[in-house]
């Protein structure tokens, strides 16, 4: 948990900053001319991931 959005502030993205589009907009990055990238906001839980792994199995 936590640690999707320490990615926003790692050496990559602050890098290619530049080349990063709205959330919104991510149905034309294949049409993009790269690098363009964007970060999909996606649900969230507190759960390790191998808590999520062994719910998942049953």
């Amino acid at each position: 948990p936590g640690a999707t959005l320490s990615f926003l502030s790692s050496v990559v993205a602050k890098t290619f900053d530049y080349a990063r589009i709205d959330e919104g907009d991510a149905p034309r990055l294949a049409r993009m001319k790269a690098p363009a990238w964007t970060f999909i906001h996606g649900p969230r839980s507190s759960l390790s991931s191998s808590a999520i792994r062994k719910l998942a199995k049953g």
